[in-house]
């Protein structure tokens, strides 16, 4: 059955810049204002955006199947290609980051490799510049499917449940090797997952477990394979971490916790239903897309983790789904808003 709490962790930040400025306090309220640049071309949804290592490219990939890899400098598409999946992808336009009605696409940090699970049951890994399947991780139900990258690309996490909807497995594997390196099997539904920016712990958005009937939080150490942590919270997915904070929404806003203590410590109203949010690459700032479910409203919101102000805003036709991702320096800013991949000045004008 298709659950409305689905999530997945698209954190798409590639480690901390040496020197990153604060964003400014400069809320545009036009549409359009703060827009480098449209990237147009495919075909269906863009359903999920990495930048590269240097920050010089951007990769969008769209629920059907299609990978674009564009340069930010010009906008110039430079390579285009299609994941050989086995059958076609359903163009349903989805309604999480990530994810068509039965199609789950996630392109690594860095944008070498893209994760994706299709027809309920395939599973596997593409090398994202052949389009090639390098890794097959077997069938597997994956209605409710949650998955996510570390933030250098080299692990994979993947959750998803039973078929009786009672119990979810955890997995993790090595991406360049395909080994399985953790798994864990238990109660519940677990609706969103984020790694911690050094990747030695997995945040799992844990959905009315059984004992609760509460959403909760768990933290599992990949160095020990054991739960270091569980804490209830008042919201749920989309989930994003980095290693000492979790954002986390509710109905109408957006909520940051401490993980050691398990405490909320901010609170942001909304104005829009939350499809994504992730952290600046130094961890001071907040990027969040919300949007209606018919694509003709919606803002993304920048604002500072430490005291919640909104730091900046641009007004869109965004999608309740719409992806994000922030470049290495934490300049620009791409999102996937209908077909378009819209790139975003976060510090200056437009030009």
């Amino acid at each position: 059955m298709f659950r409305l709490g689905v999530w997945l962790g698209v954190v798409a930040f590639l480690g901390f810049a040496a020197e990153y400025p604060v964003w400014p306090a400069e809320p545009h309220e036009q549409a359009d204002a703060g827009i480098i640049r449209k990237l147009e071309g495919h075909g269906s949804e863009v359903v999920s955006v990495a930048f590269s290592g240097s920050g010089r490219e951007v990769h969008s990939a769209s629920n059907d199947g299609q990978v674009h890899v564009w340069d930010v400098a010009t906008g110039k598409q430079m390579r285009r290609f299609q994941l050989k999946l086995e059958t076609e992808l359903s163009r349903f336009r989805p309604r999480f980051p990530g994810r068509g009605q039965d199609t789950f696409i996630l392109i690594a940090p860095g944008g070498r490799y893209a994760a994706a699970a299709w027809n309920h049951r395939s599973f596997r890994l593409f090398e994202l510049r052949s389009g090639e399947e390098v890794c097959d991780f077997g069938q597997f139900f994956v209605h409710d499917l949650a998955m996510a990258f570390s933030p250098d690309g080299s692990l994979l996490a993947a959750s998803y449940p039973d078929r009786k909807g009672d119990r979810v497995s955890i997995q993790i594997w090595e991406v360049d090797s395909g080994k399985k390196v953790h798994q864990w099997t238990r109660p519940g539904m677990v609706t969103a997952l984020a790694f911690s920016p050094d990747g030695k712990v997995l945040a799992c958005g844990d959905h009315k477990q059984a004992d609760t009937n509460m959403e909760s939080i768990s933290l599992l150490d990949l160095s020990t394979g054991k739960e270091r942590r569980r804490f209830q919270t008042t919201a749920s997915g989309p989930l994003a971490f980095d290693g000492k904070r979790v954002a986390l929404r509710t109905e109408n806003s957006l909520q940051l916790w401490d993980v050691s203590e398990g405490t909320q410590t901010i609170s942001v109203p909304c104005k829009f239903p939350l499809g994504s949010v992730i952290f600046s690459p130094d961890g001071r700032s907040l990027a969040f897309a919300g949007g209606s479910s018919e694509g003709n409203e919606g803002v993304i919101q920048l604002c500072e983790v430490a005291t919640g102000k909104i730091r900046r805003e641009f007004v869109g036709q965004l999608r309740f789904a719409s992806p994000l991702a922030l470049s290495p320096d934490g300049k620009v800013l791409a999102s996937g808003i209908e077909k378009t991949v819209v790139l975003w000045d976060v510090f200056g004008k437009a030009r």
